[in-house]
Formats: C-alpha cells, sequence, structure tokens
C-alpha cells in the first residue's frame, strides 16, 4: 500500500495541513517521529484531532526495526509517518523512504508551510528578502514591510 511522510508544522496538532489531516484519518496505522523535534502539544490532544491512536516512533524504532514495524505494516495498509516540520529534512527519513522503495511501498510526501518557507528563500534575491508572516500579524507585517520600501513609490 502506501507510506505517507507528512510534515505536521512546528507548533502543535493544528499545523498539519487539510490534505494531511485527511489523509491520517484514512491510515491504518500513524506513527509520530519524535527525535528530531519537540512539539508544544501533548499525544492525547494530536488524537483527540485525528480521531486515532498515535504511535510514537524514537530512533531505534526508525533506524534498526522499521521494517518489522513500519514497513511491514505499510507493505499491506496506508501508514502516516508524521514529522515535526519538513518530511524529508532527516537523513533517518530519507533512509525509512529508501527501504520502502526497495520493498515496493508506494511513498508520498505531504509538507506544511514549513517546506514553503524554503522554497520561497529559494525564489526571493537574498535570505534577508524572505519572510515568513504569521497571519495573526499581517497588519504588522505589511507596515514593516512598507518601511523597507524607497521613498515615493
Amino acid at each position: 500500500m502506501t507510506l505517507y511522510l507528512i510534515g505536521i508544522g512546528l507548533f502543535d496538532e493544528k499545523d498539519i495541513s487539510l490534505r494531511g489531516l485527511e489523509i491520517v484519518k484514512k491510515c491504518k496505522e500513524i506513527y509520530l517521529e519524535n527525535y528530531t523535534s519537540l512539539l508544544s502539544c501533548s499525544l492525547k490532544e494530536m488524537e483527540k484531532l485525528y480521531g486515532k491512536k498515535v504511535i510514537l516512533a524514537d530512533r531505534e524504532m526508525v533506524e534498526k526495526k522499521a521494517e518489522e514495524v513500519i514497513l511491514k505494516k505499510a507493505a499491506d495498509s496506508d501508514v502516516a509517518f508524521l514529522v515535526i516540520g519538513d518530511p524529508m529534512s532527516a537523513t533517518t527519513h530519507m533512509d525509512l523512504v529508501l527501504r520502502a522503495k526497495e520493498k515496493g511501498i508506494e511513498i508520498i510526501t505531504i509538507g506544511t508551510d514549513d517546506a514553503d518557507r524554503a522554497f520561497l528563500a529559494e525564489l526571493a534575491s537574498s535570505q534577508k528578502h524572505s519572510y515568513k508572516v504569521d497571519p495573526n500579524k499581517l497588519d504588522e507585517a505589511i507596515a514593516s514591510a512598507a518601511r523597507l520600501l524607497p521613498e515615493g513609490k
């Protein structure tokens, strides 16, 4: 079947994209990689929003036991592997993908706005011209950006 690597944002359970949430709700097993970063919410809060049990995947599970746990499940059902931030930022995630491909498991990755930030940084003429704006502070961000414009423009 399919192994979904889903970036779930950097703050709490509500940062997951709508597409990511829809996929999580249809997957048979949900694993949360919990060794490269931490969220500001509890596992219980995640499970309440996702409507599913979330299994913590430590480094040993991902690096040494993936074939017998995660990939074994993904071979015959849809499995979500949740990653805080960018789902392809760690070498262990890339290794998991390579091992899944060797076993003929389909891989689908879904990012959040964190992945978009890297894309926007590539488009900008320099890093200092690449901004991530909190939607709740949009007025402040626009005023700040306006101060950077030359007079009379």
